[in-house]
């Protein structure tokens, strides 16, 4: 059966004897439950396309199924931690605010009533404390409903912990649902391989000459490099970034004020990104859609300091999704005459 089958197939079942059908009905949502797709900070729901042809284009969507498996689950298993982030991933795949048809609205709407029915009826008046070990990190009041997010920074040499493990608390004082990601930022180890969480991603320098400088890992000083990025997703990424910090002894080429070297605006071709930007320290793109596949960019920097620098991972993400990233991996770097 489709999955969307087997959502909807738990729900008659509840609500025919909830009782009487509990095994059944678990065993079901355990087989959807196995079929479904961890990313990042959300979760997806795909349809296999190789079965139910005769139906599929017509009734079956990834969003309807994915609606119809937060209805199941808020009628059988109310407290399961899945639901949020499969909700995060309902929303992420309507597009443009919109659905298919009409059969993908109605479920979309069901889904939603039913979790602000379960989780938001009650209006937010609440207090959020955190806390590592004896400092506060947050403290703030909510009151009523907003879109507006709180935030809070803090250095880890703030923190009083006791050798390298630290508690965090969280403490909620009042009615109404909290909402919070905790996120830690840190710098990678030199040694440290190269992170795929939803894009893989290749850095590679090269000389006038085409001659892999990577593996070298020299630049002399004045002369001319390539710097070749190769970015691959597996699936549709929307609303991506990737932020491709520079060496400390080198500068990018505008081609806009870099006629007198050959150079033109059109040397730099996009190959599915919107735009990009020539920055003092780093090369960013940008893309609101990428379909599976791999893309790659090139520029042209020039060494013009001697030293030994890090070559620091370039980064790609999802904007609206950080949890779905890649880095390239981290390498020493020698600029000499």
């Amino acid at each position: 059966l489709p999955l969307y089958s087997q959502a909807i197939m738990i729900t008659a079942l509840y609500n025919m004897d909830k009782k009487a059908n509990k095994g059944l009905y678990n065993k079901i949502k355990k087989s959807i439950i196995d079929n479904i797709t961890f990313d990042g900070n959300y979760i997806k729901i795909n349809e296999d396309p190789n079965n139910y042809d005769y139906y599929q284009d017509l009734y079956l969507s990834n969003i309807k199924t994915a609606a119809s498996v937060i209805i199941a689950l808020l009628d059988v298993d109310e407290r399961n931690p899945i639901i949020q982030k499969l909700i995060k991933g309902l929303l992420r795949n309507i597009e443009k605010g919109s659905v298919r048809n009409t059969q993908d609205n109605l479920f979309v709407f069901w889904a939603l009533q039913k979790y602000f029915n379960k989780y938001e009826r009650i209006n937010p008046n609440f207090r959020a404390q955190f806390s590592v070990g004896l400092r506060e990190i947050f403290n703030s009041y909510f009151i009523g409903r907003t879109k507006n997010v709180r935030k809070s920074f803090t250095p880890l040499n703030y923190l009083k912990t006791k050798g390298n493990k630290m508690k965090l608390q969280i403490k909620k004082t009042g009615r109404g649902r909290l909402y919070y990601q905790v996120r830690l930022k840190y710098a990678k180890d030199i040694n440290n391989n190269p992170i795929d969480k939803g894009f893989t991603i290749e850095k590679e320098i090269y000389d006038s000459k085409h001659n892999l400088i990577t593996k070298k890992k020299k630049l002399k000083i004045v002369e001319i490099y390539t710097v070749k990025l190769e970015i691959y997703v597996d699936q549709t990424r929307r609303n991506i970034v990737v932020d491709d910090p520079l060496i400390a002894g080198v500068e990018t080429l505008n081609p806009e004020i870099s006629r007198s070297m050959g150079m033109d605006i059109q040397d730099y071709s996009l190959n599915g990104f919107d735009r990009f930007a020539l920055k003092s320290d780093r090369v960013c793109l940008f893309a609101s859609k990428l379909t599976p596949g791999t893309y790659t960019f090139e520029y042209k920097v020039k060494a013009f300091t001697q030293g030994t620098f890090i070559l620091n991972p370039t980064k790609a993400e999802e904007m609206y999704f950080p949890d779905v990233y890649g880095t390239s991996r981290i390498r020493k770097i020698v600029v000499e005459e």
